[in-house]
């Protein structure tokens, strides 16, 4: 089985632009720079700590980009709990594809996503690249 990457880092030679994702952090931008110009906060050492929620960066929030009242949720006959932001950013993210400029990363479902959130087979790919992130749930 091959190993994931720790970092992927992306550019874009017309724009100068470079964005570095952490498969491993739950798929996290942890760099996106314009040129020579810094665009997103960081907190290097709670990205470097597991235990640590991530300070900073562009973190996946999925399925639940908030809060639950009282991190409970109720749909379609189904009930559950889920903490807040989901749990997409604290699982490691499978890297699909990659090229210089292109990421592709998915995030499958298991036992425990599945106990949070029944209804996907495939939780999310996320495709980055041209300048945009494209989320996709099935």
């Amino acid at each position: 089985m091959a190993t994931e990457p720790l970092e992927l880092t992306l550019t874009d030679a017309q724009t100068g632009a470079i964005a570095t994702i952490e498969p491993a952090r739950g798929g996290i931008v942890t760099r996106f720079d314009i040129g020579d110009r810094r665009v997103l906060f960081l907190d290097s050492a709670t990205l470097r700590d597991p235990t640590k929620n991530v300070r900073g960066g562009v973190p996946v929030l999925f399925p639940s980009p908030g809060k639950l009242v009282d991190d409970a949720w109720s749909y379609a006959g189904h009930r559950g709990s889920m903490k807040q932001h989901g749990f997409a950013r604290n699982l490691p993210w499978h890297v699909a594809q990659s090229s210089a400029s292109v990421a592709t990363l998915t995030l499958a479902a298991n036992d425990d996503t599945r106990a949070q959130f029944p209804w996907a087979r495939a939780i999310c790919s996320l495709r980055g690249g041209d300048g945009s992130i494209q989320e996709s749930s099935n």
